[in-house]
């Protein structure tokens, strides 16, 4: 998000004005930015996962929710990141993209995690293949916006 322009930014203002990217604190996000496109160009299979504010008073083995775009606002628990990051490595559906994981408490039981990541992460976009649309994330941030 560090290099978004101020128009974005503004459109986008949900995901853009939360303090970590706001204060970006010793250029972080950009060392980030620079190292994920360093291993999209180092020639090795890999998954970049972006986990949303890690929070330990979240509930646990919570649904967890994937999209591209950078637009993703929202909580996850620390052993549901540790939980996705194993299942990663058995996922071959996650290779070659870039996306982001936030997760939606578990209402009583009523949505509880999915038995499998492959169907959610079969549906987003190789980084080779040019990521997510302009539109498409814009309208995933409308819907993410919501939860």
């Amino acid at each position: 998000r560090p290099d978004w322009t101020d128009d974005k930014k503004s459109a986008l203002e949900g995901c853009a004005a939360i303090p970590i990217v706001r204060l970006n604190p010793f250029g972080i996000l950009n060392v980030k930015k620079q190292s994920e496109d360093e291993l999209r160009n180092c020639g090795t299979e890999y998954t970049i996962f972006r986990p949303g504010g890690l929070n330990d008073k979240w509930p646990m083995n919570s649904r967890p929710i994937f999209s591209q775009g950078d637009v993703a606002v929202g909580r996850i628990n620390r052993e549901d990141v540790a939980s996705i990051m194993v299942d990663l490595l058995v996922t071959p559906q996650a290779t070659g993209k870039t996306f982001e994981g936030v997760s939606v408490a578990n209402s009583e039981g009523y949505y509880p995690p999915a038995e499998s990541l492959g169907v959610a992460l079969d549906r987003l976009v190789l980084d080779k293949d040019g990521g997510v649309s302009e539109e498409v994330a814009r309208a995933t941030y409308a819907i993410m916006q919501q939860l």
